[in-house]
């Protein structure tokens, strides 16, 4: 047999049911927003990398030499366009695919997350180690670095949402 608590706070006792009560209300509360809002930041968030990464990679797949002309820069020969095509094409179409599968599968958010603060990080590592060694780039790189930061922002920010939800903090 079940024994139904009736969370009034008179009739447990004035602090038993008082306790109850409030517990009643931060769980649902907890339930019905924050975990909603969290998920919905990520999904978004991973949605939005999912539509950048996909068609750029697409685009340095296509044409790498379009790539490289539309940022400045020359690469040659055979080699040059495989590795445009390998680096920026095929690296870009996997981060793609990786964020929609943590839109849509719970199991896949915290890698996609993971993978983006890394790639991220990595290159915002990497382009501040080359101020430190050679010429700045021109200003088209700038949209970058402003994403890439951006991007690792608002990916450590939702990998901290995400971890907070499965915690239940």
């Amino acid at each position: 047999q079940f024994k139904m608590l009736d969370p009034r706070p008179d009739s447990i006792g004035s602090q038993q049911g008082l306790a109850v009560r409030n517990a009643m209300h931060r769980s649902l509360a907890d339930c019905v927003t924050r975990p909603k809002s969290t998920l919905m930041f990520t999904r978004i968030f991973l949605a939005l990398m999912g539509f950048m990464f996909v068609p750029f990679g697409v685009f340095a797949l296509l044409d790498p030499q379009a790539l490289v002309t539309a940022f400045g820069m020359t690469v040659g020969g055979p080699n040059g366009d495989y590795e445009m095509r390998g680096i920026y094409g095929g690296v870009s179409l996997a981060i793609g695919a990786l964020c929609f599968a943590g839109v849509v599968r719970a199991d896949s958010r915290r890698p996609a997350l993971m993978f983006l603060i890394t790639y991220f990080g990595g290159y915002l590592f990497a382009r501040a180690a080359a101020l430190l060694l050679g010429p700045p780039p021109t200003s088209v790189f700038v949209p970058f670095i402003a994403f890439e930061g951006i991007g690792l922002a608002l990916a450590v920010a939702a990998l901290i949402a995400h971890n907070k939800k499965e915690r239940g903090a």
